[in-house]
């Protein structure tokens, strides 16, 4: 497989992860509301984080403590792609004056130079795809935990909601009972709701008011529509259990939003943040590249590639930021704190394990000559 592949195929990782991101969230099955109880029960992921949150007890730091877990179990898989990216790096040194040999006879980018080439990168053990496979697995990985986040914040969503409603019943039921006429039944029964929302089941993560909205400038409340599409709900038809439940999430909407919990969610720091540590994480490598001189052995495309992921991962970076909630937003965001960290951290004995590796392959091999013949 050539360098040009190679780099097609990152790619086309990169825009397939797009587009099943987005189409995972936009095409998830919707329910009715008599289904939803049942089909938002955690698992996988979600169930994780609601075991987690109960050791943490706030959300958004179980978001935090979650990541930095998943890091310590993905460290292998990245020490791997740190590795074999910078193995393949220095065995493309070692081999530069024969590539260039082959090129000068064959011409640059030349079918015959390509083939020339695979099968001097064969026979000296150079694997372009060694690279890519951890980068896949990386994707999955940002995939599963996506899916994960989205279906544990539906599940949130909407069991608030319930746990809101039963609780204004009860207040509205006591009121009454207290001989309060209905009208200060349920103003006394709202103003109770918003307090019980604040002390025990508002979300809330430093400036953040609902983690399980996004850190922009919607309403830390949802109405009804951004509801039932958070949830899953199926609103077509107009059926007498959406109507229903609308009527009852207005009720909640109405004590929450009254008494003054409403305008923006956030400020937009966790969308911004994503978008400069992913440029961050791509653009500091290139850079401790071109400092060792190791960027002299890329060709165009390879170049042209890199150039191209160090805007592309970014804008989705981004996309997801100020779409999404504000508990994948903290899970991108401390991701990409820690892949900075560990770029500092590892730079020294990942190219001491490159370069051995890169030797011993070649001494498995036959060494490399100043220039290169049929």
């Amino acid at each position: 497989m050539n360098q040009q592949k190679t780099n097609k195929i990152i790619l086309t990782i990169l825009l397939l992860t797009c587009v099943l991101l987005v189409l995972t969230a936009c095409s998830s099955r919707v329910y009715d509301p008599d289904e939803l109880e049942q089909a938002l029960t955690p698992t996988g992921v979600a169930s994780w984080v609601q075991s987690l949150y109960n050791l943490v007890g706030n959300y958004g730091w179980t978001m935090v403590v979650f990541t930095l877990l998943l890091k310590v179990v993905m460290l292998p898989l990245e020490i791997w792609q740190k590795v074999a990216t910078k193995k393949m790096t220095y065995q493309q040194m070692a081999l530069q004056p024969m590539k260039e040999a082959i090129e000068r006879q064959y011409g640059a980018n030349s079918q015959k130079a390509n083939e020339e080439l695979q099968k001097l990168y064969k026979k000296q053990g150079v694997s372009m795809l060694a690279s890519c496979l951890p980068t896949i697995a990386t994707m999955m990985v940002f995939i599963f935990m996506f899916t994960g986040v989205n279906q544990y914040s539906r599940y949130r969503n909407y069991s608030d909601y319930m746990e809101l409603y039963e609780q204004y019943q009860a207040y509205y039921s006591e009121n009454i009972d207290a001989g309060m006429t209905n009208e200060q039944a349920v103003s006394d029964a709202e103003e109770r709701l918003y307090v019980y929302y604040t002390e025990e089941v508002q979300e809330q993560w430093l400036w953040i008011k609902n983690v399980w909205r996004p850190d922009t400038w919607e309403k830390s409340m949802a109405d009804f529509a951004d509801f039932a599409q958070s949830v899953g709900m199926s609103t077509a038809g107009g059926s007498s259990a959406v109507g229903d439940m609308q009527a009852n999430y207005e009720i909640v909407y109405r004590a929450i939003v009254t008494n003054g919990y409403n305008g923006w969610n956030g400020y937009m720091i966790l969308p911004l943040l994503c978008t400069a540590l992913s440029f961050l994480a791509m653009w500091l490598p290139q850079l401790f590249d071109k400092k060792q001189g190791l960027d002299q052995v890329q060709n165009q495309q390879q170049v042209s590639t890199n150039k191209t992921m160090m805007f592309m991962m970014p804008l989705m970076m981004a996309f997801f930021g100020f779409v999404y909630t504000g508990a994948f937003a903290i899970y991108i965001t401390c991701n990409y704190l820690l892949n900075l960290i560990s770029t500092f951290a590892l730079r020294v004995p990942v190219e001491k394990l490159a370069k051995r590796s890169a030797l011993k392959q070649q001494q498995q091999n036959q060494p490399p000559k100043a220039s290169y013949k049929r």
